[in-house]
């Protein structure tokens, strides 16, 4: 397997009529007032590539870490559908983002002997002149 891309966004929309997809608010470096900071959806688009020969179906990991702490791991399931290729599409409720840092999704096919994986990464910094720790409360990014 080979993966094509993979993009990270505020929302994926497929449209089944065309069969393509759109990408809305790609996810780029950010900066806050305050930490944790609560994005209330993420989505991510992974296009994969699998030889005829290789499972049509295929578990899973989505990892959500910030530098090189993991903060979230969630399983999903892929399924060809007697397809070579596969767009997945993931949709993340509620991603919190506890602290600066890099906040990288990693995304993880377990194939015998030879898991597939594939990163996502966009910076979450501090805004120049706020302060350090401030007593804000997070915060939080609309949808």
């Amino acid at each position: 397997m080979i993966t094509r891309y993979l993009l990270a966004a505020r929302r994926v929309i497929r449209d089944t009529g065309e069969n393509d997809i759109t990408i809305v608010g790609l996810l780029e470096d950010m900066q806050m007032q305050g930490f944790p900071v609560v994005l209330p959806r993420v989505a991510v688009a992974w296009c994969v590539t699998k030889e005829p020969d290789e499972p049509g179906e295929v578990q899973g990991t989505i990892r959500t870490l910030i530098d090189a702490e993991v903060v979230n791991e969630n399983p999903f399931t892929v399924n060809f559908q007697d397809q070579l290729t596969n767009r997945i599409i993931l949709n993340l409720a509620g991603v919190v983002i506890p602290r600066a840092g890099t906040v990288r999704l990693s995304l993880t096919l377990n194939l015998p002997g030879n898991p597939l994986t594939a990163d996502f990464a966009f910076g979450a910094a501090l805004t120049p002149g706020a302060p350090p720790n401030p007593n804000i409360g997070g915060t939080f990014i609309a949808a």
